[in-house]
């Protein structure tokens, strides 16, 4: 990346509030937080709603979308709120040491992506063409890259 990509990175909003939509990479606190699930010294689960409810705060939206994690999911809560994450267009997999150590499998390399419509929330996924990626990481010296593009998982 250049540093004019780096700079209007940079430059964008952490959240984006639209007519009934909030959008979030993490949640609204923090980039690195997870709104569908909570990091434990064991590993990661998935959030209670109450945990969903809290990252929430007083956000009123009806649709909250998120990311993150690279997990496709969505929670609707009992105040009819729904959360959803578009899960990864490319990896499916990693490890991560944020809190604790934990690793991430979704078990399938397709690319992932969320459509609303309506106001609802769809995840679609759909088969590519991950082995030039999954070669270039193999070169670059991240084979577990490589395994996880190509599979969805961290190990073969």
């Amino acid at each position: 990346m250049s540093d004019a990509h780096r700079a209007w990175m940079a430059s964008l909003p952490e959240t984006m509030e639209l007519p009934g939509l909030l959008l979030v990479h993490g949640t609204q606190r923090s980039d690195v937080e997870h709104f569908l699930e909570t990091v434990e010294p064991g590993g990661m689960r998935h959030a209670t709603e109450a945990e969903i409810a809290d990252r929430l705060g007083d956000a009123n939206t009806p649709l909250t979308l998120c990311g993150h994690t690279h997990i496709a999911r969505q929670v609707r809560l009992a105040d009819g709120r729904v959360v959803a994450n578009a899960g990864s267009v490319g990896l499916q997999a990693y490890d991560d040491d944020h809190l604790h150590l934990y690793r991430v499998e979704n078990g399938d390399p397709r690319a992932r992506y969320l459509i609303v419509e309506n106001g609802a929330a769809t995840v679609h996924m759909v088969a590519y063409d991950h082995e030039p990626a999954a070669a270039k990481a193999a070169r670059e010296g991240r084979g577990d890259w490589a395994i996880a593009l190509r599979t969805g998982r961290m190990t073969t």
